[in-house]
């Protein structure tokens, strides 16, 4: 993420972290690069609260909520939260600092994304929404301004207006916070707000990411309210099994639209023509090789049985077979996996197998007692016509 030089009236130094320049300023505050006071460490985000809101009790609820939140979500497709100070005069939160523009930005100053870049940033927003939702939490305004497109992947950030998904929601006019072109309906209507409305932002951020622009325009913000409500949208160039994904996420009806996890593990999958990739496979360290083995044999198998739950919110398409998911999107699906739920249950085959022996399965004694049967054979000699 590039930063610009500070202000006159920013700080030099917040806590103990000495600032570097500004990385960005949004409704709470203004985000800043700084590092440690030894100068040598990791570089790190630090988000401090604007003056005219310290003293405000609603606005510093808001800013401990956030930090609360980022803590409670597990997952490598989100900052991490370092340190805090929801005490002090000013409070700030000190994220892990990503190196990386803004979904936003990129297309911007690039043009669309299209083909597995796309398709990359799509899965890697599905992979953190997965494990954002497990975590109880609804983001609340997922948008290109809130993906960082780090080397390793793109990332979510931004809990700001994040909520528990059990906690209600105002109306939009009495709560603006959040961006119109990416606010699901059900909060326009000040209905309650649940994961699902993280699916209608994540669809509308892959539709601008392919497009260059939102799915209900960027206009005047009751205008483009109006089309949330009551238009189609307006997926333009977005093709391949993306747009179908998008135009389901889009749904009207929250509870059409499929989950965040089930939705990933259809995508790993492969069943349509999409390979995950969220990132360089690096060689593990020494001593670690057999470990990721199996966590990716078993993340391959919660990729399966979440893949039968997202055949279920999908059309059925033909074609053939879907081919096994790669290694990478296997090692994707741990974040995606959703709540534990009771495993299918599996029929056994009906095996010929003599009582006492396991089909398939080679028996130490058996040439033994087959040998011990032929010498009792004879003992007892031919028998007699």
């Amino acid at each position: 993420m590039d930063h610009e030089g500070l202000r006159p009236g920013d700080p030099d130094r917040i806590g103990r972290y000495v600032l570097l320049g500004r990385l960005g300023e949004g409704g709470q505050g203004t985000v800043y690069l700084g590092v440690g006071p030894d100068m040598d460490g990791p570089r790190v985000a630090v988000k401090l609260l604007r003056a005219d809101l310290a003293a405000d009790a609603a606005a510093r609820s808001r800013f401990l909520r956030e930090a609360e939140t980022a803590m409670r979500v597990s997952t490598s497709r989100t900052a991490r939260v370092l340190d805090a100070d929801l005490d002090g005069r000013r409070p700030y939160i000190v994220s892990e600092y990503v190196a990386g523009p803004s979904l936003r930005a990129r297309v911007l100053a690039d043009g669309p994304l299209a083909g597995p870049e796309l398709e990359r940033v799509a899965a890697g927003m599905l992979t953190a929404l997965a494990a954002i939702h497990r975590a109880g939490v609804v983001h609340r305004d997922v948008k290109p301004h809130n993906v960082l497109l780090a080397p390793d992947g793109p990332r979510v950030i931004d809990f700001g207006i994040a909520r528990e998904a059990a906690a209600g929601d105002a109306t939009v006019t009495a709560d603006i916070l959040g961006t119109p072109s990416y606010m699901a309906p059900e909060r326009v209507r000040g209905e309650p707000v649940g994961p699902p409305a993280d699916l209608w932002g994540w669809a509308a951020t892959v539709v601008y990411a392919a497009t260059g622009a939102a799915p209900f325009g960027e206009d005047e913000m009751h205008v483009v309210l109006t089309r949330v409500l009551t238009r189609p949208p307006d997926l333009g160039g977005l093709r391949g099994p993306l747009r179908g994904f998008a135009a389901a996420c889009l749904d009207k009806d929250p509870a059409r639209r499929p989950d965040a996890a089930a939705l990933l593990a259809r995508l790993a999958s492969g069943r349509d023509g999409v390979t995950v990739r969220l990132g360089r496979a690096a060689a593990p360290p020494r001593g670690t090789r057999r470990r990721r083995t199996v966590l990716a044999a078993v993340a391959g198998a919660v990729a399966v049985v979440g893949a039968a739950a997202a055949f279920t919110a999908f059309p059925r398409g033909g074609g053939p077979p879907a081919p096994a998911p790669t290694a990478e999107a296997a090692t994707a699906a741990p974040d995606a996996a959703p709540k534990r739920t009771a495993a299918p249950r599996v029929t056994p085959r009906t095996s010929t197998a003599r009582p006492g022996r396991k089909a398939g399965v080679e028996h130490r004694g058996a040439p033994a007692a087959h040998a011990k049967k032929k010498r009792n054979h004879k003992k007892k000699g031919p028998r007699r016509r």
